[in-house]
């Protein structure tokens, strides 16, 4: 008896065994907190509507929950290749449209029948009658929803609208965490980038005003200010520390120093934001400020959406455990190419750089010349050619274009050969009120800047363009400057190429009602008059064959643009002819802690083509890259994006700064006269080359940076040791520097100016834009300097209006030694 009940109870147990295996065989998947059930359901969504029901919390829905059902549908299309658009329940046309993807607690039933699943706080997606349901208990929760079926089910590549779905997908009774409620204040403490600018004032101490500050900063205080409104709390409540304090429950926001953080990242895209919670850290990142200035604000809108009320009335911001948000900084940014890869090379971060471009900073001690040649080789594997090249001292410039896909990769490999050999000098400004290093600790990088070949106002660089035209020389070439009258600042030379066409480098500003703008043209056609022995007409228009503008202010494009604007409404639009405009300018995203207006507002280059009668292209340059003109090599030392990730924090520093190298075809052995055009170079783009190129800097001219006022530094003019000088301002203003009894430790600038004309030996001839009297009448001149077979001819400058000779004196046009 006891062996048949032991046989008895073996055998129950192996039938029980036999039925858990049966069961767990036929058990639903689990993914984290979500359970999945086993059936797939195969759904064609082909001319899906897209619904989302009434808010859940009461109020309105909130714009960033509006604006992710429009992101939903333009992900559908993007990976079924179909059209969709989103819209509420009630502009629905039909009412009960068939089929459908439901977002939210709709009027549907089947929206009605996925909420009855739920128990507890969750959300769920469910395949109803042929129809989608995506639903959670709050509007978060639906959010949340929404990016876990974007992740899981929208992966295609265009090429098929069937979705494969998990017939029931249901995460309920989730854990709630608490950020902030009206009684404690912040539970969770933000935490910022130490490295970040905090205050809104000017760090150059020209006394600017505005919004000097990164964007973590201003985040962590429309956050606190958001909070505030929200728990009727003084925002002091809600603390925000810098990422060199640690806390147990934390906000992180951006690039900070936290494991959690570098994790993150490295499953994020290079174009994506994030927001997400994981157990004591809620993260707000992203690789690129654009991205994250997105990240950031839905992170406050969300905010809304997360408030609850308690039956005690204590106000509460709760997210829930594993909430997870993301988002495309720029859907037009062209990401599909290979990335630099092997031991020792770090993606850094990237960078809005306008025009639909993002540029890559890759860092490491793998990053190297060597490395660099092997990506490159990858590029040229895959189907990408080269366009252009070039090496400065060590570091490596190259252009790639794939023709198929329409894209470009502007490739530099930075070296900084330069880093060490400049130590520490005597510049009061340098010594004592920056308190950086940066100028010492230049890294290698990999810089990629990928951009579209195909842009409504960028044109590609023309093959054209790229190596050295043939020409028929009509005159020489020549350096000339435009006086500035009055209040006037700005730069404004022209250059004339030895084919007749000019160089128009910046344009200075306009006084109110002022004309300089006609002084402009005026200029231009008294040249053209003198090289072709006629007057400009249709027929034969003055030809700019290059209009550069250096950066983004007004001084520095007004008069041009007003120029064109009166050219317009004259009869004499059509007697001017432009070829291209060259320059780099950044994003209003990579511009944001600039504190002015360091950019183009969108659609002021199309307004400038619109405005010329026979427009022109827009070639947006690249550091190391060279163009040709007539007799002119055109070699780009420096734009606003080489900063990244050592960003400046002055609008002035967002210059593309030049080297012009003009031969003479009637002497064709002869060295090139040499230019460097600095614009309003500021002392972070002067380190940036200095570190960059050392001694290669050496040039026949140079342009004085801003004006003389807070420009480049002294190491960066000695390595220039230019012959002539030209100053952007009028003498009184240039003179007003340059007096020896000015306090150069109260004016950093002061140091640097005296310092140029006074003891670099190699200076010795000085021209301003006007004259001492500061008045139209007095010292007006148009100084050009012919550059002739055997070189400029600096002892016989003329007027370029009236073509006398001007003589040197002591005031704008002026001959070393210098008066003090």
């Amino acid at each position: 008896m006891m062996k048949t009940r032991i046989l008895a109870l073996l055998l129950a147990l192996l039938m029980l065994c036999s039925c858990a295996v049966v069961f767990a065989s036929c058990s639903d998947e689990t993914d984290g907190n979500v359970k999945l059930s086993k059936e797939v359901v195969d759904v064609d969504i082909t001319g899906y509507g897209v619904i989302y029901g009434d808010s859940l919390s009461g109020a309105s829905y909130s714009t960033v929950f509006k604006q992710r059902m429009v992101e939903f549908s333009n992900t559908l299309k993007k990976v079924t290749g179909k059209a969709f658009h989103a819209q509420s329940q009630d502009r629905a046309k039909n009412k009960q449209a068939e089929p459908e993807i439901l977002i939210g607690k709709t009027d549907r039933a089947e929206s009605t029948q996925a909420y009855e699943e739920l128990e507890g706080d969750g959300f769920t997606i469910r395949v109803i009658n042929n129809k989608i349901v995506i639903a959670g208990t709050t509007n978060l929760l639906t959010l949340h929803a929404l990016q876990y079926f974007t992740d899981k089910y929208l992966t295609g590549d265009g090429s098929s609208a069937v979705l494969s779905v998990n017939e029931s997908v249901i995460s309920d009774e989730l854990e709630s965490v608490v950020l902030a409620d009206s009684v404690n204040g912040g539970i969770y403490t933000h935490i910022y980038p130490a490295g970040i600018k905090t205050d809104k004032a000017c760090p150059d101490y020209s006394g600017l005003t505005g919004n000097y500050r990164d964007y973590e900063a201003e985040a962590v205080e429309l956050i606190s200010e958001k909070l505030k409104s929200i728990t009727k709390i003084a925002a002091k409540k809600f603390p925000a520390k810098k990422d060199t304090e640690k806390f147990e429950k934390e906000v992180l926001i951006g690039i900070v120093d936290r494991p959690e953080n570098a994790a993150l990242l490295s499953t994020l895209g290079a174009d994506e934001w994030i927001i997400s919670l994981d157990g004591n850290k809620l993260q707000v990142t992203s690789w690129s400020i654009a991205s994250l200035i997105q990240g950031g604000n839905t992170y406050v809108d969300l905010l809304t959406e997360a408030t609850v009320t308690d039956a005690d009335g204590t106000i509460k911001i709760v997210f829930p455990e594993g909430f997870c948000l993301k988002g495309i900084g720029n859907e037009n940014w062209m990401m599909d190419f290979p990335k630099p890869e092997g031991e020792g090379i770090e993606l850094y971060n990237t960078m809005d750089a306008a025009d639909n471009s993002l540029q890559f900073v890759y860092t490491g001690s793998g990053v190297n010349a060597t490395s660099y040649r092997e990506y490159c080789d990858t590029l040229l594997d895959n189907g990408y050619t080269v366009l252009m090249e070039n090496e400065i001292e060590d570091s490596l410039f190259t252009t790639f274009v794939n023709n198929e896909k329409k894209h470009s990769l502007y490739v530099a490999y930075n070296a900084f050969k330069h880093k060490d050999e400049f130590g520490a000098y005597d510049n009061y400004y340098s010594k004592t009120k920056t308190g950086d290093k940066d100028f010492y600790d230049f890294d290698a990088c990999f810089r990629i800047v990928s951009s579209p070949v195909e842009h409504e106002y960028v044109t590609f660089p023309e093959r054209k363009l790229l190596s050295k035209p043939t020409y028929t020389k009509v005159t020489d070439s020549a350096v000339s400057t435009m006086p500035l009258y009055n209040s006037a600042v700005g730069l404004m030379h022209i250059v004339t190429l030895e084919d007749g066409s000019f160089v128009v480098f910046d344009s200075g500003t306009v006084n109110q009602n002022g004309t300089e703008h006609q002084q402009l043209w005026n200029t231009l056609s008294s040249m053209h008059e003198k090289i072709w022995g006629q007057a400009p007409s249709a027929s034969k228009p003055v030809r700019i064959a290059a209009w550069v503008v250096t950066h983004a202010h007004g001084d520095h494009y007004i008069a041009f643009e007003k120029m064109l604007e009166w050219l317009k409404n004259t009869s004499k639009g059509n007697q001017l002819k432009i070829d291209y405009l060259l320059g780099n300018y950044p994003s209003k995203a990579g511009a944001y802690h600039l504190g002015g207006v360091a950019y183009f507002d969108q659609g002021i280059i199309q307004n400038f083509q619109s405005d010329a009668a026979s427009g022109f292209k827009f070639i947006k340059v690249h550091t190391g890259q060279k163009y040709y003109l007539a007799n002119l090599e055109i070699e780009v030392l420096t734009t606003w994006d080489d900063l990244n990730p050592r960003m400046s924090y002055t609008d002035n520093d967002t210059n593309t700064v030049l080297r012009f190298a003009l031969s003479n075809a009637d002497a064709p052995n002869a060295e090139p006269v040499t230019q460097i055009w600095t614009g309003d170079a500021n002392r972070w783009q002067s380190r940036w080359m200095c570190a960059m190129y050392g001694d290669y800097l050496k040039a026949e001219m140079v342009s004085v940076a801003h004006h003389g006022n807070l420009g480049c530094e002294i190491e960066f003019y000695d390595l220039v040791s230019p012959t002539a000088v030209w100053w952007p301002h009028n003498a009184s203003a240039a003179w007003n520097y340059l007096r020896g009894n000015k306090d150069t430790q109260s004016r950093w600038c002061f140091e640097v100016d005296q310092h140029l004309i006074y003891n670099i030996s190699t200076v010795q001839y000085l021209y301003t834009a006007g004259g001492w009297n500061n008045s139209q009448e007095m010292d007006g001149c148009f100084t050009m300097i012919w550059l002739r077979a055997d070189g400029p001819d600096y002892d016989n400058p003329v007027d370029a209006m009236t073509w006398e000779p001007i003589a040197y004196n002591d005031c704008n046009v002026v001959k070393a030694p210098f008066p003090r």
